[in-house]
């Protein structure tokens, strides 16, 4: 997550308003070579942080996904679960698709434990969106590279 070339000036007043326009990730998508996309990812991430400080400090817990496409964690504190979803090895289909979406995966190709997807999930990075339903089925990552859910 740094620029290859971090030589240019930093336009920290274009930052401040990025920053200022609170939109979640996947609505950037369309527009990801601005970068606001990826600082609104590590200010989404930032404030889970801030507001989760147990959650994200707990022991890490593997989930075998069964692909070597995709890495999946979650961590388990007070109740709560967080639940972690990145592509790997995506280069190819994110450019054939012309954007940084890579080949659709599901909530199946990850080995959850059964108590876990009976929970009430919800969009850690868009808490707009309603609750996810953690089925077989379930993409991934359809509207944006990376998929983090928190349920309570």
């Amino acid at each position: 997550m740094v620029d290859p070339d971090n030589r240019r000036p930093v336009d920290f007043h274009i930052r401040e308003e990025m920053l200022n326009s609170a939109q979640a990730p996947a609505a950037l998508l369309d527009d990801w070579r601005s970068g606001e996309i990826k600082l609104a990812l590590l200010a989404h991430l930032l404030a889970l942080r801030a507001a989760e400080p147990t959650l994200l400090s707990c022991a890490y817990i593997p989930v075998e996904s069964g692909t070597e496409k995709l890495f999946c964690f979650a961590r388990e504190a007070e109740g709560k679960i967080l639940f972690v979803a990145v592509p790997r090895l995506c280069a190819e289909a994110t450019i054939a698709r012309g954007l940084p979406l890579p080949e659709e995966m599901t909530i199946g190709d990850c080995s959850l434990p059964g108590a876990w997807r009976d929970r009430e999930w919800h969009d850690a990075l868009d808490p707009q969106r309603p609750l996810i339903e953690f089925l077989g089925n379930q993409p991934l990552f359809a509207t944006f590279p990376a998929f983090v859910a928190i349920s309570a």
